[in-house]
């Protein structure tokens, strides 16, 4: 920006030395102006993606080694915030995703603990399931799950039926709290084994 700012003004100062010395600026101001043009369209990705880093940096939704999970998928810790690019680290194997600016606040953005005791997870039944066996199984999971906390009573939620099938969710809190994606890991492998014990099928 500052060097945007020092650059506009030595051209303002010139535009006015030679229009003090006689010269028609009219014409160069017209050219200038198509130029500009021209360097604006071909250049707006780019633009685009500065003023969203700069939205970023006012608005702060989130900050530098917090968790964030993006609705398409990507999660990771924020390890840089840049102009353009926002850089993510996983939980595992260090990998680093980098997501541009643009994309980023046109995205709904979950910033998440590093560590809970309680998670919540979605899924769905085949399309003429018996909504109690569901119900049942889906508890019994949650309090079969590693590490589970014997004293919550885990919560079920019947959320959409999409073409037929049964969307819900699964509440489940744990003894101790832990990492937000084992937590949820555990509770999706109790859920997923005691569906498959009850004959149930995911949808």
């Amino acid at each position: 920006l500052r060097r945007a700012l020092l650059t506009a003004v030595w051209v303002v100062g010139v535009l006015l030395a030679l229009d003090v010395l006689g010269f028609k600026v009219g014409p160069l101001l017209a050219s200038l102006g198509i130029v500009g043009i021209a360097v604006a369209v071909s250049m707006q990705d780019m633009l685009s993606g500065i003023f969203a880093g700069i939205y970023l940096a006012l608005a702060r939704p989130f900050t530098l080694h917090e968790f964030i999970r993006l609705d398409g998928g990507s999660e990771g810790y924020v390890s840089q915030i840049g102009l353009r690019n926002t850089v993510l680290r996983t939980r595992v194997g260090e990998q680093r995703i980098v997501i541009p600016n643009v994309n980023l606040i046109r995205s709904v953005v979950s910033v998440l603990p590093a560590t809970v005791r309680e998670v919540r997870v979605r899924a769905r039944a085949a399309p003429g399931t018996d909504l109690d066996a569901l119900s049942n199984c889906c508890i019994r999971a949650a309090r079969r799950a590693e590490g589970a906390d014997s004293t919550f009573t885990p919560r079920f939620r019947l959320l959409d039926l999409p073409g037929g099938a049964l969307e819900f969710s699964v509440t489940a809190r744990f003894a101790h709290p832990d990492d937000a994606l084992l937590l949820e890991h555990r509770l999706r492998s109790a859920l997923y084994t005691a569906m498959q014990q009850a004959g149930i099928q995911a949808g």
